[in-house]
């Protein structure tokens, strides 16, 4: 069950870092980039049946990391470095966000990321 989870986890990393990559060429605002995971947040408190609490908590929980991930696609080191500290951001995010949600709901937002990379 353990090495089905970490190969999950290690499929949707490699893919939120290819969407990151592409999606983020130009750079966007703080403001750009919060907005967008509120959008993302009120979808998933949704589905996920969230409370406030855990809401806020995953919508500045996302900000954070998402604004980690956005500085280090600006720097300007190789793209294997860029790939390697994305994925250790994206580590602890899964995290970190394992610690916001109930484990019926996190079981349920990693079949929602693995679907949702399987769409793309």
């Amino acid at each position: 069950m353990m090495k089905r989870i970490l190969i999950i986890l290690t499929i949707l990393i490699a893919n939120t870092v290819a969407f990151n990559a592409q999606s983020i060429t130009q750079e966007r605002t703080s403001e750009e980039l919060e907005k967008e995971v509120r959008q993302q947040t009120e979808q998933l408190a949704s589905e996920l049946g969230l409370t406030d609490k855990q809401a806020k908590e995953f919508e500045r929980n996302t900000i954070k990391y998402s604004l980690k991930i956005d500085r280090v696609l600006q720097k300007d080191i190789p793209k294997k470095n860029k790939t390697f500290q994305i994925n250790v951001l994206e580590e602890q995010r899964i995290r970190a966000t394992r610690n916001i949600l109930t484990k019926p709901q996190y079981d349920l937002y990693l079949k929602m990321l693995s679907t949702k990379d399987d769409n793309k």
